[in-house]
């Protein structure tokens, strides 16, 4: 339960960075790849509580997506380093949390029967 609420939290604190990282996107990018990474994370924050509230074999399937939509949002991520969005410092803040989160949702996963 501990993991769960954990991941859970670097989450909904990825979240809550990005949003401020977001505002300083070119405008008309805001709106496109922006809010494209907002909604991944934000995907992501949802199906973790969906994993977490789910019984036995649903949490599994749900975990396993979630790998997916992360890959997603580290190759947005990139994109937007690549076009000069934040400089080299905040990329690697951003990449490190997104990847503790992708090892403790293989924690997770693995943990499960």
């Amino acid at each position: 339960m501990e993991q769960q609420n954990t991941i859970l939290v670097q989450t909904y604190e990825l979240l809550k960075f990005m949003i401020g990282v977001l505002k300083h996107f070119p405008r008309e990018q805001k709106f496109l790849i922006g809010d494209r990474i907002q909604g991944l994370i934000s995907d992501i924050m949802e199906a973790f509580i969906e994993a977490y509230y789910s019984q036995g074999k649903e949490k599994k399937p749900k975990l396993m997506h979630t790998n997916i939509q992360l890959e997603k949002l580290r190759y947005y991520v990139r994109l937007c380093y690549e076009l000069g969005y934040y400089p080299s410092t905040k990329y690697g803040l951003i990449m490190e949390k997104i990847q503790e989160i992708g090892r403790m949702n293989g924690g997770w996963i693995k943990s499960l029967p």
